[in-house]
């Protein structure tokens, strides 16, 4: 194009040429918009497959120092985190460079440390015994105790974000 704000000289052609690219760009658009997250596609199809295909096969040695359940889905907090786990690391095996090493550092030595403490979800279990997490008691709060705050910014005091 020039500077001066002329049309440029462009033949029936060159306009063919231009609307064909031009329809081409909005049809790939219009297809990677209606695509999940632009056509990503988990390796592992949910939670439980990568925890049987993957989660196990890879990390049983932790478990000689701590405790795992067999039947890890009856713990919710297991759960929770065995499937921050896998989400984060579906993501993160895309990056060829530091994806995975970043999802060990940040996400999975965090987790397995809780998962297979002494304190964690897994703690009631022994080898071939399953007790379920039990749920902490609660007790309805009195009348006037009013509409508690959902959001963290109003248990500060920050007013609305």
């Amino acid at each position: 194009m020039n500077g001066g704000g002329e049309q440029p000289d462009l033949d029936e052609a060159d306009l063919a040429a231009l609307r064909k690219a031009m329809d081409g760009l909005r049809d790939k658009g219009r297809r990677e918009s209606a695509t999940p997250a632009s056509g990503f596609r988990p390796r592992f199809p949910d939670l439980e497959s990568w925890v049987h295909e993957f989660f196990v096969l890879t990390f049983g040695r932790h478990t000689e120092q701590g405790r795992w359940c067999a039947q890890w889905w009856d713990h919710p907090e297991a759960v929770l985190r065995l499937d921050a786990l896998w989400r984060t690391w579906e993501v993160a095996s895309l990056e060829p460079v530091h994806g995975v090493a970043d999802w060990i550092h940040s996400h999975l030595d965090p987790n397995l440390t809780q998962l297979f403490s002494a304190g964690g979800p897994f703690a009631l279990c022994a080898e071939g015994r399953h007790v379920p997490t039990p749920v902490l008691p609660v007790s309805p709060p009195p009348d006037d105790f009013g509409t508690p705050p959902r959001r963290w910014w109003e248990v500060l005091g920050e007013g609305d974000r």
